[in-house]
């Protein structure tokens, strides 16, 4: 640790190894809330199953995964800030290389100064399969085995999503059973009578639903698919009666917007991404919030990487979900589509894009 005069205050993590890399993904932990329903140390992943540990929070932010030239060591800053005054517990960098894991090393206790220059060294082990694992989207999980003075078992990962499958806790049937694994595709069931599409789970002989979805994705079209991921991202891709929100383009064939505000026809209370079209361009990360100028209104945040075209193809779908209208009902949807603008003549300031939809928005309310 490095304590020294300099403008930009902060911590930085120096990582460095044997391997070559090209690619780094840091998990930020933060102190796991005890609190809430299930064992504060329990948590899934596909490979490992149900399991107990040291856990941590993640907090994400899109810096986090960052592109570099080939090297065996890079730097990666922590401004001193507001926002990361949270950031201290723990800290995991996984090197890539050619998008695979490579390497990884950790640090726990950390400070972000305000008025100091803090440097810290991370040094990378190699990858092992048999005692590491990354897995869930943007922002995923991590966990990591090996002897040391703390739990031999270190995780990264979500407090309403302790396997990190997208589903959060309130509408996942089993949460300490990834539906990223095949073999707990079996716990989620589908509700579907008649024009109501429903998520759910098996109770008193029947199917409790606690997610509204599209009727399409109880369609064999979308019931076909393996893993119940791959089933909400069909449903959301095969929806017709959505919100479309189209966005201008720069020269450079970028969306020129990036924060997009809309009214999703119900109370935007918790929103969450269940689900986003497996037929997006990749080298986009999604974020939903409330509209902190409307409280009517969503936040949707997209991060997209410097070296992805958002194409004239491009139509990009997400299945969001919302806190229930009624408490102990189910989760409403509604789906949102992302596509250029075909009309675009560059960015202009502020950024334009359009929403529009059917009136009133398509909800997916089974309740």
């Amino acid at each position: 640790m490095l304590a020294a005069c300099e403008s930009h205050y902060g911590a930085y993590f120096v990582i460095e190894g044997d391997v070559e890399l090209d690619q780094v993904e840091l998990y930020f932990g933060t102190t796991m809330d005890s609190s809430g329903p299930g064992n504060a140390t329990s948590f899934a992943s596909p490979m490992f199953g149900a399991q107990q540990g040291l856990l941590f929070e993640r907090s994400f932010d899109s810096a986090d995964v960052a592109l570099v030239k080939p090297t065996k060591s890079t730097t990666y800053y922590v401004p001193a800030r507001a926002t990361n005054d949270q950031l201290g517990a723990y800290v995991a960098a996984v090197a890539l290389s050619g998008g695979k894991p490579v390497g990884i090393a950790e640090y726990f206790d950390f400070a972000v100064p305000p008025d100091q220059v803090f440097e810290y060294h991370l040094k990378l082990v190699p990858w092992d399969p048999q005692a590491m694992e990354r897995w869930g989207e943007t922002p995923g999980c991590v966990e990591w085995r090996h002897p040391r003075d703390r739990d031999p078992l270190v995780a990264v990962v979500h407090r309403d999503d302790r396997d990190c499958d997208t589903m959060v806790r309130d509408a996942d049937c089993d949460d300490l059973c990834s539906a990223e694994s095949p073999a707990c595709a079996a716990s989620s069931l589908f509700c579907n009578s008649g024009t109501v599409c429903a998520l759910g789970c098996s109770a008193a002989g029947g199917c409790a639903p606690s997610m509204c979805l599209p009727p399409t994705t109880c369609t064999s079209l979308c019931q076909s698919k393996v893993t119940l991921k791959d089933k909400l991202a069909c449903g959301a891709a095969n929806t017709t009666s959505h919100m479309e929100i189209f966005v201008d383009r720069s020269d450079f064939q970028q969306a020129c917007a990036t924060d997009y505000s809309f009214h999703p026809g119900v109370t935007c209370s918790m929103p969450v991404i269940e689900a986003k079209d497996t037929g997006m361009d990749t080298g986009y990360t999604y974020t939903i919030n409330e509209d902190p100028s409307d409280p009517t209104s969503c936040m949707l945040t997209v991060a997209q990487s410097p070296a992805v075209t958002f194409a004239d193809s491009a139509m990009h779908h997400v299945l969001v979900s919302f806190a229930p209208q009624v408490a102990g009902k189910p989760r409403p949807t509604v789906v949102v589509g992302i596509q250029p603008r075909a009309s675009s003549n560059g960015c202009v300031t502020p950024p334009f894009y359009t929403a529009i939809g059917p009136a009133p928005l398509p909800v997916y309310n089974c309740q």
